[in-house]
């Protein structure tokens, strides 16, 4: 493509030697922003992040608080684009668009992902956020306050009035599509394998993050991280080394000999 998707601002500087294309989608009130870090730091994996509408440089136009409408809108994009080994990456609101992605793309007879990776979200048939129980009617200070203890977000953001009014709106609008959301795929539909994260010390049980196996009609491995609900701001290469590992990768020049992996030492791997 000559111009980059709407849906895809880091498209035009993308890895074309990588072994994956990841899509990554956001969290409740991220943007594509969020990713930025992962961008070209493997060589593996080309990421790319996902902007959603009414954000960062899609601030113009209107976010859509409806999971069905917003997947419409970015398939036929990610339908484009996906040739070869694609990867479907979704943290915690992300995790529920990745996998209603993948569904809506399997209907369409489209490319599917080789992988769909869900992080920091309960399965089966709750998809309640699994750090904080905020809705779209909580008040300002209820939202900043969960905000603060799932870590996602700097204090001096929630902090400064102007900060704050841009980024209150985009977290509303998000909890209420969560408010709304409504499984649109049946019980062993996914027809994808799935990567199950989440941080040791989030809310969501190990059970929880099970219940994703009834999704999917292939295989579903679940791995834990150190850290909390956003563990992957900090577990970058441990999570790349566990996307790859999923994939049958390496991650490593041809020409490079193999290293010992061990992930008893996933702690060692924390990367910003």
């Amino acid at each position: 493509m000559a111009q980059a998707p709407g849906f895809l601002p880091y498209w035009t500087g993308r890895q074309h030697s990588a072994e994956s294309t990841v899509f990554c989608l956001p969290h409740a009130g991220g943007g594509a922003s969020a990713y930025h870090h992962w961008v070209g730091a493997d060589p593996a994996l080309d990421v790319q992040p996902v902007q959603l509408p009414g954000r960062e440089d899609l601030i113009g136009t209107a976010p859509v608080p409806d999971a069905a409408r917003l997947v419409s809108l970015l398939g036929p994009q990610i339908a484009d684009v996906s040739s070869g080994r694609t990867v479907l990456f979704g943290h915690s609101m992300g995790a529920v668009l990745a996998a209603e992605l993948t569904a809506w793309l399997h209907r369409q007879g489209a490319h599917v992902p080789a992988l769909l990776v869900v992080s920091s979200r309960r399965g089966g048939p709750c998809h309640r956020p699994t750090a904080e129980q905020l809705t779209a009617t909580s008040s300002d200070e209820e939202i900043v306050a969960g905000l603060l203890r799932m870590g996602g977000t700097l204090r001096e953001v929630l902090d400064d009035p102007q900060l704050r009014a841009l980024l209150l709106p985009t977290v509303r609008n998000d909890l209420l599509l969560l408010d709304r959301y409504r499984r649109g795929y049946g019980d062993r539909e996914l027809p994808v394998p799935l990567l199950v994260c989440a941080g040791r010390e989030d809310t969501v049980t190990a059970d929880e993050l099970g219940d994703w196996s009834t999704h999917t009609a292939r295989e579903c491995q679940v791995r834990t991280f150190p850290g909390g609900h956003f563990y992957l701001r900090h577990q970058r290469r441990a999570l790349f080394r566990a996307v790859r590992e999923a994939l049958g990768t390496t991650g490593l020049p041809s020409s490079a000999p193999p290293r010992k992996e061990h992930h008893a030492a996933d702690a060692a791997d924390a990367a910003p």
